[in-house]
């Protein structure tokens, strides 16, 4: 989490958003135990939940298992290969490529 006005600004935004919600939210994160932790206490909520992925590569992996449901056993599976084959820093076309 990073450490400047912009992100107060936004963390008190999602508070006042949430404060109580009675769903689950998930923190997608390389490390998401200590922002899982600070919003459970701010929302007042024990329903956050960490997910230790990084967002670029979970979301290319869903849309990828999608799009081939044959390809991958799980999408936890899918995050795995592509972390494997290009790190955390890739990002993705959203639109397949063209042959």
């Amino acid at each position: 989490m990073g450490s400047g006005y912009d992100d107060a600004v936004t963390l008190a935004c999602f508070v006042q958003r949430f404060k109580h919600y009675l769903g689950a939210i998930l923190v997608v994160s390389p490390d998401p135990t200590q922002l899982c932790e600070m919003l459970s206490d701010a929302l007042e909520i024990k329903t956050v939940y960490p997910i230790k992925r990084y967002w670029n590569l979970l979301a290319h992996a869903y849309l990828e298992t999608q799009r081939d449901p044959d390809k991958f056993r799980s999408l936890d599976h899918a995050h795995g290969l592509l972390y494997d084959r290009h790190g955390s820093g890739q990002a993705f076309p959203i639109l397949p490529r063209r042959v």
